[in-house]
């Protein structure tokens, strides 16, 4: 460091660090880790009606890789003071181009305003480079993880893909399967929706994923969930998550196990999903989105080479992306739940 801090001068800005993170902050950093990690989140409860009294801890189970990593920096003094004056120096840049430019512009700033953009630069910068430590920390493991057979999907017993399925996929980066489950929309969306009703889903900030405008996400696992009450969501997480078996015998590729997913709520006439690429140096090898009931005239916009394909969702339909593949969903006119799995593995 190219300043001299005292231990108690370190040991108060990371105080504030995390003191400056409200709970909003904490989802959005550990969602934007979790996007196409080797591991996924769990929520931590024997039932969904449970999920919003877990602890403080970002770790949801034993295997959980990430939330171990997250706790480990969270925790640790240590680690975050190794990068601690780099997010000040960032901030206080931040800061100053913004304000120069209002200056230039003529604009004055009312102390609330001036107090909002430096915190706000603060908290920006702050999030990045956890976000940056935790990723890299996750690289390494990802490489000694791979060398262990047991973590990927050898099964072959699953067949819900066809021939022309799997060769789409594999040739055009991208491929769409219609009926997917072979169950009714409704069913499913019902479920979500009461979910939805009992604030279970977390806003995505846009703050700190840019690529998310007024997304709320929520982490499900199948055994979690309940056979009866939520029995049309438990089929498809399962079904979701036979697709990594699958690929991993007609690919010829290796892919992680999942055993949770994402589901992310967009409301009507607000949310959207700005064009990205899902888990770049993550190990991402494939994205999967499946959409349980379809909202009137929405599509995804997928683009490959710089040539963008438009596809029209329905219901019960199933996208897979492939490594890569730059994405976009534009406002939806009706609320829509899109389930997404990222499916990861060694290049």
């Amino acid at each position: 460091m190219s300043l001299t801090w005292s231990e108690s001068d370190v040991n108060n800005l990371i105080k504030f660090a995390k003191q400056s993170f409200n709970n909003n902050d904490r989802a959005n950093l550990e969602k934007c880790v979790r996007n196409g990690s080797c591991s996924e989140y769990s929520p931590h409860s024997d039932s969904l009606k449970l999920d919003k009294n877990q602890n403080n801890n970002f770790k949801r189970g034993e295997d959980d890789l990430v939330g171990q990593l997250l706790d480990d920096l969270w925790s640790s003094y240590g680690k975050i003071s190794l990068f601690l004056e780099e997010v000040i120096e960032s901030a206080s840049a931040t800061y100053r181009n913004i304000v120069n430019k209002g200056v230039k512009q003529g604009l004055s700033l009312p102390s609330d305003s001036d107090y909002n953009i430096a915190f706000l630069s603060w908290k920006n910068q702050l999030n990045k480079y956890l976000k940056r430590y935790v990723i890299q920390q996750l690289q390494s493991e990802s490489i000694k993880m791979s060398r262990q057979g047991s973590l990927f999907s050898l099964k072959n017993e699953y067949n819900n893909f066809d021939g022309e399925t799997i060769s789409n996929l594999m040739f055009n980066s991208f491929t769409v399967v219609n009926n997917f489950t072979g169950q009714s929309s409704n069913g499913t969306f019902s479920e979500l929706e009461f979910m939805e009703y009992n604030g279970l889903f977390k806003r995505v900030e846009k703050s700190t994923d840019l690529f998310y405008d007024n997304c709320f996400v929520l982490w499900l696992n199948s055994s979690q969930l309940d056979k009866t009450k939520h029995k049309n969501t438990k089929m498809v997480l399962e079904k979701l998550c036979e697709i990594p078996y699958e690929l991993t015998n007609k690919c010829k590729i290796l892919l992680q196990v999942i055993s949770s997913v994402c589901v992310t709520y967009m409301e009507a006439g607000k949310s959207s999903i700005m064009p990205h690429v899902d888990g770049e140096n993550n190990g991402v090898q494939f994205t999967c989105l499946y959409v349980p009931k379809s909202p009137p005239d929405s599509s995804i916009d997928i683009t490959i080479n710089q040539n963008t394909h438009t596809v029209n969702f329905q219901n019960d339909q199933l996208i897979i992306l492939g490594k890569n593949v730059k994405y976009e969903i534009k406002k939806v006119k009706e609320k829509c739940f899109i389930f997404m799995a990222w499916l990861t593995g060694p290049d």
